[in-house]
C-alpha cells in the first residue's frame, strides 16, 4: 500500500480546548444545548462545536494531509447475536419515550437484571446528548438499541416495547405477585394534601395493579422507583420457579428469557452505576424522565466485568466522531446502526461544515489509528481513509459521512428489534 501526499477534502482539524465547568454536569448540558441551536440556525457553519458532560471540542478546520490508497469497500456482516440472551424491555410513556429501561442477561457465568434510568444521559446519534428514554421516542427500538449498545459496549439480542396493558397481560397468569417496599410512597397533592401510596413492608399485587406499582413516583427518587422494580422482578422470578409456574403472557423474547433466569440461582440485579445531574426542567429538557444522570466513569469498567463478562469498556473501545456531509435526515444514526456492532464507540455526532461530500471521509490522526479507520470502512462498506497532520486527541477516528453512502435499510417494527 501506498502513501500519497495531497489536499483532502475538507476535514476536520485538532483545534482543542478543553473546559472544565465549574460545578456539576447541568451546566454543561446547558451549554451544549445553547450551541446546538445556534448550530441549528446557521446549518452550515465553518466551525462545528461540540461539548460533551465535562469537556468542549472544536473541529471543522481545513488542513493537509494524507489521502490513502486503496479503494476496497467489502460490504459488512451484520453482527452476530450474542452467546448470552441479553433482552431490553422498555416501557413506553404515552409521550413515545422509555420511562424504564430493563435488562435481562443470562450469562453462562453470570446472569443478571439491569436497571437503567430512563434520564441517563448518553449520545443519541443524529440527536446529540439526550436522556436514553428520548432514543425511544424519536428512533424506536432500533434508535434505543444502538445507544445503549453505544454507551454500554454491549450487544442486545433482542428490544422489546410494552405499554402498561401490555405488563398487564404478561403478569396476569401469574398474580398476585408478593412485593416488598421498603419506604413509604407518598403523594403531595396541589393543595397539599399527602396521599399514601405504598406503606413501607410486604404488599400483594394483582397484574391490573403492576404498572402504577411500576411507575408510581410520589415524592421519591427515580432510583427509589427502580428499587420497587427489583423487588418486582425478583418477584416474577420467584413465581416461575415454582414447579406450578404457569408460562407468562406477553412477548415471547422476555417471557423466555425469564423463564431460563428463573431457573439460574444466581441471578443478580443491578442498577447501573450513575451519578446525578439534576432536574430536567431545570436544564431545559423537555423528557418523560424528571431527573438526569451521567454514568459514573470510576464504576462503569467494574460494573461491565462483573455483570457482562467479555464486554469491552469505553477506555478499550475505539472513539469515533461521526458528521453529516450530506444534509440528509438520519445520517449519522444510520452509521452508528453500522459502527457499533463493529466495535466502535461513537462518541461524537452532529453536521459537517458543508453538506455536499459525495465520497464519506475517514479521518484518523495517527499511523497506529490507521487499522482502526480500516475497521470502519469496513462497518459502513464505503468511504476513503485519511491521515490527517494535524492530531486530534479526543477521538481516534472522524467520519464524514458522504452521498456514497447509504445505511438505513427497512425500517424496524415498532416495538421490536432483533438482532439477525
Amino acid at each position: 500500500m501506498s502513501l500519497t501526499e495531497t489536499r483532502p477534502e475538507e476535514v476536520p482539524g485538532s483545534d482543542l480546548a478543553l473546559t472544565l465547568p465549574a460545578g456539576s454536569g447541568a451546566r454543561a448540558i446547558r451549554r451544549r444545548r445553547k450551541r446546538q441551536e445556534q448550530r441549528q440556525r446557521r446549518l452550515v457553519a465553518l466551525a462545528f462545536l461540540v461539548a460533551v458532560i465535562g469537556s468542549a471540542v472544536l473541529i471543522g478546520a481545513p488542513h493537509v494531509g494524507r489521502r490513502i490508497s486503496g479503494t476496497e469497500a467489502p460490504t459488512p456482516t451484520p453482527a452476530a447475536s450474542p452467546n448470552d440472551p441479553r433482552v431490553l424491555l422498555a416501557h413506553r410513556h404515552p409521550d413515545g419515550s422509555a420511562r424504564s429501561l430493563t435488562i435481562f442477561s443470562d450469562g453462562k457465568d453470570q446472569s443478571s437484571i439491569v436497571m437503567v434510568p430512563a434520564g441517563t444521559m448518553a449520545e443519541v446519534p443524529s440527536l446529540g446528548l439526550e436522556p436514553l428514554g428520548r432514543a425511544l421516542e424519536v428512533g424506536g427500538p432500533t434508535r434505543l438499541a444502538s445507544t445503549l449498545e453505544n454507551l454500554l459496549g454491549i450487544t442486545l439480542s433482542e428490544v422489546v416495547v410494552v405499554d402498561d396493558g401490555d405488563l398487564v397481560a404478561m403478569t396476569a397468569p401469574i398474580a398476585p405477585l408478593e412485593v416488598d417496599v421498603d419506604a413509604r410512597v407518598e403523594q403531595v397533592a396541589e393543595d397539599g394534601t399527602v396521599d399514601i401510596l405504598y406503606e413501607p413492608g410486604r404488599l400483594e399485587l394483582s397484574a391490573e395493579e403492576v404498572p402504577a406499582f411500576l411507575t408510581a413516583k410520589g415524592t421519591a427518587t427515580d432510583l427509589a422507583v427502580l428499587a420497587r422494580h427489583q423487588s418486582f422482578w425478583e418477584s416474577v422470578l420467584a413465581r416461575l420457579a415454582k414447579p406450578d409456574a404457569p408460562a407468562l403472557g406477553g412477548p415471547a423474547a422476555v417471557s423466555d428469557v425469564l423463564v431460563d433466569l428463573a431457573a439460574d440461582a444466581g441471578v443478580r440485579a443491578r442498577l447501573l452505576p450513575v451519578e446525578p445531574l439534576g432536574q430536567a426542567d431545570t436544564l431545559g429538557l423537555s423528557t418523560a424522565a424528571t431527573e438526569l444522570y451521567q454514568v459514573s466513569d470510576d464504576e462503569l469498567e467494574k460494573f461491565l466485568a462483573s455483570t457482562f463478562p467479555g464486554a469491552e469498556g469505553p477506555a478499550e473501545r475505539p472513539q469515533a466522531q461521526v458528521l453529516n456531509g450530506t444534509g440528509g435526515v438520519e445520517v449519522t444514526a444510520h452509521a452508528a446502526e453500522r459502527l457499533v456492532p463493529a466495535g466502535i464507540q461513537v462518541a461524537l455526532t452532529g453536521n459537517a461544515a458543508r453538506f455536499d461530500y459525495d465520497t464519506t471521509q475517514i479521518v484518523f490522526y495517527d499511523e497506529d489509528q490507521e487499522a482502526v479507520a480500516r475497521q470502519a470502512r469496513k462497518a459502513l462498506g464505503v468511504g476513503r481513509l485519511v491521515l490527517s497532520r494535524r492530531p486530534l486527541g479526543v477521538v481516534d477516528v472522524t467520519i464524514i459521512i458522504g452521498a456514497d453512502f447509504t445505511g438505513g435499510g427497512a425500517a424496524a417494527p415498532e416495538t421490536t428489534r432483533r438482532r439477525t
